[in-house]
């Protein structure tokens, strides 16, 4: 080996690696104790909550405006004040999509979590809204249309397809696809504050 190769192995060696948790990561975590999640082989470790598997989902996800959200006293109301509208009409936290969910996962306004699809898409959210238990069924999962995740949107933005399917699962083929878990992560957005997180 000559001198040249054998100090282009010790640069390639002794280099630093730096790993930044940001939104392009694939889960968009921070990288603290609890769920470890393999990214370009490096585990960042990520706070995990509980698990919740769904069961029976028909693939249905519709969708709600934000501007239903009007009580200025509520979590909900502060959320959308922090949160944009993206380039399909999807409101949204940094990365994360604003979901209503049922009671049945006792995750409060502002706790972020991820939606793992049966064909292994990960979609992640934060939930902006809760859904009455009037409006869903025995289990409090499920609506009368057995959707189980309202996207919170900007109506006159929103894609045109999905309008008109009234089904976010039509927003690209990987969503095309029913729930298989949640996964819910002890990080509140609203409990953190902006300038804490940027996941």
């Amino acid at each position: 080996m000559t001198i040249c190769g054998l100090l282009l192995i010790l640069g390639i060696l002794f280099t630093p690696i730096t790993v930044k948790a940001n939104d392009n990561l694939n889960n968009n975590e921070l990288p603290t104790a609890g769920f470890t999640n393999m990214i370009n082989d490096i585990q960042i470790e990520l706070p995990k909550k509980e698990y919740h598997l769904i069961n029976g989902h028909n693939g249905m996800k519709t969708f709600m405006s934000y501007t239903a959200i009007t009580d200025k006293t509520s979590n909900q109301y502060a959320l959308q004040q922090i949160a944009y509208t993206d380039e399909m009409g999807f409101r949204k936290i940094n990365s994360r999509y604003c979901v209503a969910i049922g009671t049945a996962f006792e995750a409060p306004v502002g706790q972020i979590f991820n939606v793992e699809l049966e064909n292994g898409e990960i979609i992640p959210c934060i939930v902006g809204d809760i859904k009455d238990d009037r409006d869903t069924d025995a289990s409090n999962v499920f609506t009368s249309q057995g959707c189980c995740l309202e996207f919170i949107v900007d109506i006159p933005k929103l894609n045109g397809i999905i309008k008109t399917l009234g089904d976010c699962s039509s927003k690209c083929d990987e969503w095309n696809s029913p729930c298989f878990q949640y996964v819910i992560y002890d990080i509140n957005y609203l409990e953190k504050g902006e300038d804490k997180w940027n996941g």
